[in-house]
């Protein structure tokens, strides 16, 4: 069954995200609607919330058991967002760090996000031994909206 995810941008402010595009990837459809909406964050700010959202996150340990927490596959995808928005690539190591779970776990993540087609695995020219991991178009699209509605969560939209 593929499952539907709107979102309505506002197409100015939204960088990377075509409105009235309706797209499928692993199962998924994401459609963007080019409904307007000024409150809308701009897309540093989406990197900031971005980055907040993985320090809260990694502050929950410092209150509750470690154990209770794991989700390696979204700390994956939040670090290649970030990394993505600056202009970096991630290594498969580098990513299997940025996880926080063992090696093992993560290298196990990063196949399924490959096979869901939310990443994408590249060769780095200057050395056959390392292996860069970038994010495919629909997932920083599908990122970009879940952002994008949680900052409306959190900030409301200007009168």
């Amino acid at each position: 069954m593929t499952s539907m995810k709107t979102f309505r941008p506002s197409h100015s402010r939204v960088d990377g995200v075509q409105t009235g595009v309706t797209s499928s990837h692993g199962g998924m459809t994401f459609r963007v609607d080019a409904e307007e909406n000024r409150g809308s964050p701009a897309p540093e700010e989406l990197v900031v919330l971005a980055r907040r959202i993985s320090v809260a996150r990694n502050r929950r340990k410092k209150y509750l058991a470690g154990e209770l927490f794991g989700e390696p596959g979204w700390e994956m995808l939040l670090a290649l967002y970030e990394a993505d928005a600056a202009g970096h690539r991630r290594t498969v190591s580098n990513l299997c760090y940025s996880s926080k779970a063992p090696d093992t776990t993560a290298l196990r993540w990063l196949d399924k996000l490959s096979e869901l087609n939310l990443v994408r695995r590249s060769k780095n020219p200057l050395d056959a031994r390392m292996v860069f991991i970038e994010l495919e178009p629909c997932a920083r699209t599908a990122i970009q909206s879940y952002l994008c509605e949680l900052w409306v969560d959190i900030y409301g939209t200007p009168s």
